[in-house]
């Protein structure tokens, strides 16, 4: 099994009772070669902590929302826990336009900005 920050379960929910829907996790921990093969790093943020180099899933995707508005305002809502102190644990928010994905993760760049691509 394998072992995530606990810092991103937090995350997870504290964003899952905000949206109030079911939320479809699309990618989690990852082994290092599936994580290439996604086109990634081996030291993505799903297959490693890089404040501490353990072997530590950081990081989740989300997927399946019903439509691209629907993404649009996951994504808002996120940014505006965020903004309103709610999430601290949140460290780096992307999308993946070609696959539809929403990624979270708990990594936080030593200047302490949010990550965003």
């Amino acid at each position: 099994m394998a072992d995530y920050h606990p810092e991103l379960l937090i995350l997870i929910e504290k964003v899952r009772r905000r949206w109030d829907k079911p939320l479809i996790v699309s990618s989690g921990a990852r082994c290092k070669a599936h994580s290439i093969a996604e086109g990634s790093s081996g030291d993505s943020t799903h297959c490693i902590d890089r404040s501490t180099g353990h072997i530590k899933c950081c990081a989740v995707d989300f997927n399946y929302f019903g439509s691209t508005q629907e993404r649009q305002d996951f994504i808002d809502m996120v940014l505006q826990m965020y903004s309103a102190g709610e999430i601290p644990e949140l460290g780096g928010l992307g999308t993946g336009y070609s696959n539809g994905c929403v990624h979270l993760d708990v990594y936080h760049d030593p200047d302490g900005h949010l990550r965003r691509w």
